[in-house]
């Protein structure tokens, strides 16, 4: 079976065969626009899917920001202009999606308080901002040593 394509829509046909139809930029664009496109029992879960969604562009684009930020510092500390330079044009695409993305979490975040939507896992990897907005607080456990104490 051959891989997927982008803009490729599966659909079953009657006799049970998969049938590919193609998906336009336009009818993708039209979907996109769409705000509520499923009906759920509690309309917080669309927000829940846009706050999903969000978080991982939010991690994912973070964790290109730390590497030009380390990338940075470590062209420093080899005092390589050139290469410091590199990693600060580097950054800057990292940093404007940054600002984007955190502002739309402000707006949705408060908007999913009180549902349990994330894994303890997932919220220690939070900043302490984003855990307020959903009021949402982690205790952290004082650490044992050896010998219990």
């Amino acid at each position: 079976m051959g891989a997927l394509k982008r803009g490729v829509n599966i659909m079953s046909s009657e006799n049970g065969n998969i049938e590919i139809k193609e998906v336009s930029t336009e009818e993708i664009e039209k979907y996109f626009g769409i705000i509520q496109e499923n009906q759920y029992l509690d309309e917080r879960i669309e927000f829940v899917n846009q706050t999903n969604a969000l978080l991982n562009f939010w991690h994912e684009n973070n964790n290109g920001f730390h590497k030009a930020k380390e990338g940075y510092l470590l062209a420093k500390a080899w005092k390589d202009e050139d290469l410091a330079k590199k990693y600060i044009n580097d950054g800057k695409p990292f940093l404007q999606r940054r600002l984007t993305i955190e502002e739309k979490l402000k707006i949705i975040l408060p908007k999913v308080k009180g549902i349990r939507f994330l894994r303890d896992a997932d919220l220690v990897m939070l900043p302490i901002w984003m855990l307020e907005l959903m009021e949402i607080k982690i205790v952290q456990e004082e650490k044992v040593g050896k010998n219990g104490g």
